[in-house]
């Protein structure tokens, strides 16, 4: 049986629960904005010609970008109210320039086993795990999907367990450097 809560950073732990409700309003903002940008540029078409397609480009874009978003937020939503939030060590590395190769290992700690995550977010998302030496964890992370939060609970980064095993043995080596 996992612990529920680990009594160590209940500040935190109510955090994570504002940094969805955060990542879900930014997510709606995102899909809205689309929904209202799409139809003016195909408007514009007519009239300024690219512009009108750069705009309806870009509110296609912020539609699925931030319907995704939704769709993750309610998955770390269900997640979270079913296992609720653990606390777990944790090691992250990033191999390659730009935005490289992410890959977050949770340690074996006693009561979970090691578990290896690919880290499905830009870089500007998953720039917020380096240097964490635990993270909050919510969700079964040897099942397909898992999400995580920094320790102060301002970014939840939904994660995914690599399916072959020549990449989870990739992703292994990356996070532990070797």
């Amino acid at each position: 049986m996992r612990p529920i809560l680990h009594q160590g950073n209940l500040c935190g732990l109510m955090n994570a629960t504002a940094g969805l409700r955060e990542y879900r309003r930014r997510a709606a903002t995102a899909a809205v904005a689309g929904v209202v940008a799409f139809p003016i540029g195909g408007l514009l078409i007519d009239n300024v010609g690219a512009v009108g397609g750069a705009v309806a480009v870009f509110g296609t874009m912020g539609f699925v970008f931030g319907s995704v978003g939704l769709v993750r937020a309610a998955r770390v939503g269900r997640l979270a109210s079913r296992d609720g939030w653990r606390k777990r060590m944790a090691l992250f590395r990033v191999v390659g320039a730009g935005n490289g190769q992410p890959a977050l290992l949770l340690t074996d700690d006693g009561v979970e086993p090691e578990a290896v995550l690919g880290v499905a977010t830009t870089v500007f998302r998953w720039g917020a795990l380096n240097g964490a030496e635990w993270l909050w964890v919510t969700g079964d992370p040897l099942s397909r999907f898992a999400a995580v939060a920094t320790p102060d609970g301002a970014h939840v980064i939904v994660v995914k367990r690599p399916i072959l095993p020549w990449w989870r043995e990739r992703l292994w080596r990356i996070a532990t450097s070797t």
